[in-house]
């Protein structure tokens, strides 16, 4: 009897060793830095990052200054704000992380990972603004014509920060999630400062350009349509696209499928881009445009002088804050065209100019 119990106990003992550990190199325990998007914070994550702890995986959220508790400040706030946010806490981290934004915060993402490519592993764009170098959110929001976003926003000028239409916010953000995340929502979302959402992203391909992109997009989505969501990851390629028939906060409304995905790109090992293809997408962009204005200055007209000829430009006049009061497509324009200036009280304008595939900006000051 005592020689079987003994018998029992080493077999048992030969099982619990020989077992494989339960977080060996290479599987996919990983470390999640969640990123939040406009007018949300970081409770936004509440069901994901319990979904992916469950997974065995390590789970970092980044509240963006100007949100949550400390949305007061936010007409204060800058890109740069935001990006040292993250990048303090990438320093934090132990662990080389891989790093999700949602909306604004693909963004934020590339802005930190050009400033820290060390620390990240891979990049998750999640229904977020993938943007190239020397681009802003503005400039890619205003090509996008089916989204919600524009007509139901509120733009406070003197204060900078931008408010939704709280009649429309389940309309653009919640219509499949369930109802207990909709109340939590509407209780917390907060003003969006006004200032990051013109001001242009400054990546390299040394830098940024070294690390795995992934894009995960959402298709029933209101907020950034689907056609402009894929018009930036074929502008700027990833490793790997995955869909999610949703609209713009999955981490309600599917959490299994979101987790899920993000566990199947912690296995891969995150290896850097060194597709030439990829690295055109990163080379700085012609960010000056000349402007001069009329000697008389009553006619509030601008002439442009364009860096060379184009069959078709791209226009657009925006506040400093960002409010956009003017876009026009002009087909064979002349090397200097004039243009007349949108009403507004504003003393300086900004002008954006696609052309050719490249971004021209510059600045109008009125008499």
């Amino acid at each position: 009897m005592k020689f079987r119990l003994k018998l029992a106990l080493l077999a048992m003992a030969l099982i619990l060793f020989s077992a494989p550990a339960p977080c060996q190199p290479g599987n996919e325990k990983s470390t999640f830095m969640l990123i939040h998007g406009s007018w949300h914070g970081d409770w936004s994550w509440y069901l994901l990052e319990e979904q992916l702890k469950k997974a065995g995986h390590t789970v970092i959220t980044v509240n963006l200054p100007g949100h949550g508790l400390l949305y007061n400040n936010a007409s204060q706030v800058t890109l740069q704000d935001y990006e040292s946010a993250v990048v303090n806490a990438l320093d934090l981290s132990q662990e080389e992380v891989i790093l999700v934004g949602h909306s604004l915060g693909g963004l934020i993402i590339s802005a930190a990972a050009e400033k820290r490519p060390d620390k990240v592993r891979s990049l998750v764009y999640l229904a977020a603004f993938l943007l190239k170098n020397g681009q802003s959110v503005l400039d890619i929001s205003v090509q996008d014509s089916t989204s919600l976003i524009f007509p139901n926003t509120i733009i406070d000028s003197e204060n900078k920060i931008v408010h939704l239409s709280p009649e429309r916010v389940v309309d653009l953000f919640y219509e499949d999630a369930p109802h207990e995340s909709v109340i939590l929502s509407q209780k917390l979302l907060t003003p969006e400062p006004l200032l990051p959402l013109s001001a242009p992203l400054t990546i390299t391909t040394e830098n940024y350009g070294s690390i795995d992109r992934y894009y995960i997009t959402t298709t029933q989505d209101k907020a950034i349509s689907p056609y402009i969501q894929e018009k930036m990851y074929t502008e700027t390629p990833c490793k790997q696209v995955f869909h999610i028939n949703s609209g713009h906060s999955p981490f309600f409304s599917n959490v299994p499928q979101l987790k899920n995905i993000l566990s199947n790109i912690a296995k891969e090992k995150g290896n850097k881009i060194t597709d030439s293809k990829r690295d055109e997408n990163q080379k700085p962009k012609p960010s000056s445009l000349q402007l001069t204005v009329y000697p008389n200055p009553a006619k509030e007209t601008v002439n442009i002088v364009l860096p060379q000829a184009f069959d078709e430009i791209s226009l657009t006049i925006t506040t400093v804050q960002g409010e956009v009061l003017k876009t026009d497509q002009i087909k064979q324009p002349s090397s200097i065209i004039s243009i007349t200036l949108p009403d507004s009280k504003d003393k300086e304008l900004l002008v954006l100019i696609k052309a050719g595939g490249e971004y021209y900006r510059g600045k109008v000051f009125r008499y």
